[in-house]
């Protein structure tokens, strides 16, 4: 079997929910590695402009403050790389989607230390290469049904990385980080 950290992952608007168009669309096609690091710089520029004052408050009442915002990004990266384990390994049942209002209620997101975050981002985003390094090329095009629409293993994978830079781009558009 080849590497897949040698190959391109090509995918289509097939392999995924019109949904995911916008964070498909934020990344350049390439190999796995590439993609799961196209997030990773400008991850470091927020962590590098962030202080217990900037990173606990929403842009508007009622929006998620920063520090929310980025254990949002986590738990949907968690979750999908869940999605991409079952599909990998055969799940043929419908994978259930779930409530990220609730989940970043349920977060406490910002009584977490910003240290702790950053750390944990980068070993999340370590874990995330390591099960995406142990997939086959054939794997990349395994298909499952998650909340209720197709997306294959290749999807998942720009889709992490493209949804980051999605809330980075909120972020960098409507929070004031000075």
């Amino acid at each position: 079997m080849e590497l897949v950290s040698l190959s391109n992952i090509h995918i289509s608007e097939g392999d995924y929910a019109d949904y995911y168009a916008g964070y498909v669309a934020k990344i350049k096609p390439s190999n796995f590695e590439t993609v799961l690091k196209a997030d990773v710089a400008e991850m470091g520029i927020l962590f590098s402009k962030l202080n217990d004052s900037n990173s606990t408050k929403g842009y508007a009442p009622g929006k998620w403050t920063v520090k929310e915002v980025i254990q949002h990004c986590m738990d949907v990266e968690r979750i999908f790389t869940s999605r991409a384990l079952m599909i990998a390994r055969g799940e043929k049942q419908s994978i259930q989607g779930f409530d990220h209002d609730a989940y970043v209620v349920a977060s406490r997101a910002n009584e977490r230390k910003l240290e702790e975050l950053e750390a944990e981002w980068k070993y999340l985003r370590n874990s995330t290469r390591a099960l995406f390094r142990s997939f086959t090329e054939s794997d990349f095009a395994k298909a499952g049904i998650t909340n209720g629409n197709h997306i294959t293993i290749g999807a998942i994978l720009y889709v992490i990385p493209g949804h980051n830079l999605h809330h980075l781009g909120i972020i960098q558009e409507r929070y004031d980080l000075s």
